[in-house]
């Protein structure tokens, strides 16, 4: 009798941490994975792409005493990539490695990638990847899949010679 309340005590501990990692990684997955939040969350009048991959734009901390927006930009690279000419949400994708010509674009409502990206037979594609479907805004700063972009009080970063800078 003894052992059968020993495995029963067992298989009861097991399923209490099942349940307990298990809700823990919905927890950490609901944050990884956009929602909507980055539209909401973040202005675009003034967000700028740079050197076609890095996004720069305000969104909105979680310090509700000032309200504060934080500049915050990402690599786009480490979120979207090239899929026989279509822009994806990808896991450092390096869409940077084959598309060109990529800008950013809003309607008030969400803000878009757009790119020329070639299929396999090399033949360019004009694509558009609708960005709040792959980031999402923690505490004022983007991200993406495991990855955390930059924020700071102060604006974009200085600028490389070689940048692509457009406001909207």
């Amino acid at each position: 009798m003894t052992s059968i309340t020993r495995l029963a005590s067992s298989a009861l501990r097991g399923i209490t941490v099942l349940t307990l990692l298990t809700s823990s990684f919905m927890s950490v997955s609901a944050q990884q994975h956009p929602n909507g939040g980055y539209a909401k969350n973040c202005i675009f009048t003034g967000a700028s792409l740079r050197d076609g991959h890095w996004l720069g734009c305000n969104c909105l901390n979680d310090d509700v005493a000032i309200f504060g927006y934080n500049y915050t930009w990402l690599d786009l690279n480490f979120c979207v990539g090239n899929r026989n000419g279509t822009l994806e949400s990808y896991d450092t994708g390096n869409y940077t490695k084959a598309c060109r010509d990529c800008r950013i674009f809003n309607n008030h409502h969400t803000i878009f990638l757009n790119c020329l990206c070639p299929d396999m037979a090399h033949v360019l594609h004009n694509s558009t990847l609708d960005l709040n479907t792959t980031l999402y805004n923690v505490d004022g700063c983007a991200g993406c899949y495991n990855h955390m972009g930059n924020k700071s009080w102060d604006g974009p970063p200085p600028s490389s010679s070689n940048h692509t800078l457009l406001f909207l």
